[in-house]
């Protein structure tokens, strides 16, 4: 147990020493459309040797990545939502946007650990029991984790395109993919399929500067036109829902 202790703890500080902070910026969900932050970084470094300061900035990133997330999905989303508004107005979006990211992120976290540490227990039991029965559970939890994730896709599209708080864009988004399963089905699938496979042809281009560069902005072009894409369906379906229900 001293020995593997040991060797834990020398990958993780081998894992912090490579590790680039600024990768949160854009390692949550939504995040940012990024084509460099898989990427090793670039220039001089600075390290973190304070681990207090180290845990602040853990946490202190990610909600700056969320702010600019807002920032971007507030931009890309207003043409997608027409209503033409001024700069404070915009401003003020963005702030309330980035709000109820945080509000959902913590949600999320919170009904996660709610379910997850009774799981926990029941997987320590089955697996004690039987290893195909641990198996089965890994499987059942994984594939209904899918299923969660395929049901709130449109959360952020409805916080941008409805204006809704975190509750009620988690409302927005299960009643457009429960009444349009099928079609919601074959966009998600394509914007994974562009989405996992566009960088792989913009990292292959990126072997010098100027490849670089045409990849980050082919990213972003692309990137940009799936999130327009996505809140552009949200927007003519739960339209559509809305008149049915009126």
């Amino acid at each position: 147990m001293a020995q593997s202790y040991q060797d834990y703890r020398e990958g993780l500080l081998q894992a912090g020493g490579s590790f680039n902070m600024f990768s949160l910026l854009a390692a949550h969900f939504p995040g940012i459309p990024s084509l460099m932050v898989a990427r090793d970084g670039a220039g001089s470094t600075t390290a973190v040797a304070d681990p207090w300061v180290a845990l602040l900035l853990f946490f202190l990133v990610p909600l700056a990545g969320l702010w600019l997330a807002a920032v971007y999905y507030i931009s890309v989303g207003q043409p997608v939502g027409g209503a033409a508004a001024g700069m404070a107005s915009l401003f003020g979006r963005v702030w309330r946007t980035w709000g109820r990211m945080v509000a959902f992120l913590l949600l999320a976290i919170g009904v996660g650990l709610l379910i997850g540490i009774p799981l926990m227990g029941v997987a320590a039991v089955a697996g004690a029991i039987n290893t195909s029965l641990l198996g089965f559970l890994v499987a059942f939890v994984s594939v209904s984790a899918l299923w969660i994730q395929f049901y709130l896709f449109f959360v952020v599209d409805a916080m941008v395109i409805s204006d809704a708080g975190p509750i009620q864009a988690v409302r927005n988004s299960v009643r457009v993919v429960r009444f349009n399963l099928r079609s919601t089905l074959g966009l998600v699938l394509l914007i994974l399929v562009i989405s996992w496979g566009m960088p792989i042809i913009w990292d292959l281009m990126a072997q010098n500067a100027l490849g670089t560069a045409v990849g980050i902005l082919g990213n972003a072009y692309i990137a940009s036109g799936l999130a327009v894409a996505s809140m552009t369906f949200y927007r003519d379906r739960f339209s559509t829902l809305a008149q049915g229900r009126a």
